[in-house]
């Protein structure tokens, strides 16, 4: 019984979080905040303000083929924090190379879903080596180190949640949500050995 509490308590987190992805998704407007540290400060939609521009929300022709799929490689963390290294010791001018970050609940909450400034702007970022690949393909982040742990249950709820939110609006199939190491095979082992692909395949069916 205590089991299936927890297990609900986990679900209407991970809808919480999507709900408010969703949200991020679909307006224009009032504003949109940046949680990967790169700038704190609400972004105004207003047509009217030379000094701002509209969000693109939805691509009239999707470049989106691929979802990649990454861990942090880390025991915790969040947006933030890796916008911050990602930025400070990679020298990305514009910070956070990920599209999402889905917390472990060290250093951040379990299963939220951090949306970058990179997302809201519709920009490629460099998270694989294959230059090409980072034009057509989203990222997502679970944070932890899955060559030695495993996601925790609510990460895989909000990644999958997260994932069927992306297929339906971007048309992506699931042959082509992949790992880090499908695509620079030879040089990491992204997103770990410990990473549930049969479990999070059979829940998108």
């Amino acid at each position: 019984m205590i089991l299936k509490i927890f297990d609900f308590f986990l679900c209407f987190v991970a809808v919480i979080s999507l709900l408010v992805a969703s949200y991020l998704f679909a307006t224009d407007s009032p504003s949109l905040v940046s949680k990967d540290g790169s700038s704190l400060q609400v972004q105004q939609n207003n047509p009217k303000s030379s000094n701002s521009s509209p969000v693109t929300t939805t691509a009239t022709t999707s470049k989106w083929k691929y979802i990649v799929i990454h861990h942090s490689s880390t025991k915790g963390g969040n947006a933030r924090i890796f916008g911050r290294y990602h930025r400070e010791e990679m020298h990305v001018p514009d910070g956070l190379i990920y599209h999402f970050v889905i917390g472990n609940g060290v250093k951040s909450v379990n299963g939220e879903v951090e949306i970058s400034n990179r997302w809201q702007k519709k920009l490629p970022g460099p998270h694989c080596f294959d230059a090409k690949m980072n034009e057509q393909s989203i990222s997502i982040c679970l944070v932890g180190d899955f060559e030695k742990d495993k996601p925790t249950h609510a990460q895989i709820l909000a990644l999958v949640e997260l994932l069927r939110k992306l297929q339906k609006d971007y048309g992506i199939p699931s042959v082509n949500i992949i790992g880090h190491n499908d695509v620079d095979k030879d040089k990491t082992d992204c997103p770990g050995k410990n990473f549930p692909w049969q479990e999070v395949k059979s829940r998108l069916r």
